[in-house]
């Protein structure tokens, strides 16, 4: 809440929402068993753990905490809170959920981390290049098990003319090339983008609708040596799709 005790609201985009509490026992009891009956109790096995990285440093907090101190343990507990549902239900071999905000704990409570939201273009700063960059340096911090949006997310061609290095739209030639790098992470998941209509989709054309065949094909034939990884994830914290460096220092 803001400090007059009224819910704070945090502008995003188009919308705005405010943050759950988690230092509050009464609110983790809510989010739990909103988790068990919404999704747990229908039948859902997986879901996108978004945000949890804009709690205002100046709210007020259940436990008189300071925002600011509490705000990196923020992203934690979010996925600790789900975590919790999960083992409560006794569901943990058949649950998965990503997160894309955390701190130094996160790996112990999520299952799997995602990399936000690129650009629809092949820019190193936040296009295809910085997946790359982001998998192997998320890596190196812990998190084992990550992945990205097959084709990035954000569009900025919101105007029906190009602006240089201002309008960024997903081409037919840059979605199968992120078709082909996701084959070879964690997940292997789509995403349509912010601006669907001004993106090229899997679906938008019959060459590319074959080629993501073929490597979702490739992605399943990995399955085995993609558990072996995992295992090790699991077991050493190594990241599955790692720097060369990690096996010759």
């Amino acid at each position: 809440t803001r400090q007059d005790d009224k819910p704070y609201p945090i502008g995003n985009t188009t919308f705005s929402a405010s943050m759950m509490d988690l230092t509050n026992p009464d609110c983790r009891t809510w989010i739990k068993a909103f988790i068990k009956s919404n999704y747990l109790d229908v039948g859902s096995s997986g879901w996108m753990l978004d945000y949890a990285e804009a709690l205002p440093l100046d709210a007020k907090l259940h436990s008189k905490q300071d925002a600011a101190s509490y705000h990196n343990e923020y992203p934690i507990e979010w996925a600790k809170v789900s975590r919790e549902a999960i083992s409560e239900a006794g569901v943990e071999d058949e649950v998965l959920f990503f997160t894309r905000s955390g701190y130094h704990c996160s790996p112990r409570y999520s299952t799997c981390f995602w990399l936000g939201d690129q650009l629809t273009s092949w820019r190193q700063e936040d296009g295809i290049k910085s997946v790359v960059v982001g998998l192997l340096s998320s890596g190196f911090c812990g998190m084992s098990l990550n992945h990205g949006d097959i084709g990035g997310y954000t569009t900025t061609a919101v105007l029906p003319f190009h602006i240089p290095f201002i309008t960024f739209r997903r081409s037919q030639e840059l979605l199968m090339r992120w078709i082909e790098l996701c084959a070879f992470t964690a997940i292997f998941r789509t995403h349509e983008g912010n601006v669907p209509g001004r993106n090229h989709q899997i679906d938008s054309h019959p060459a590319t609708l074959a080629h993501f065949a073929r490597f979702a094909r490739v992605f399943a034939a990995l399955a085995a040596y993609r558990e072996q990884l995992c295992c090790e994830a699991s077991e050493r914290g190594l990241p599955l799709v790692r720097h060369p460096w990690l096996h010759y220092p």
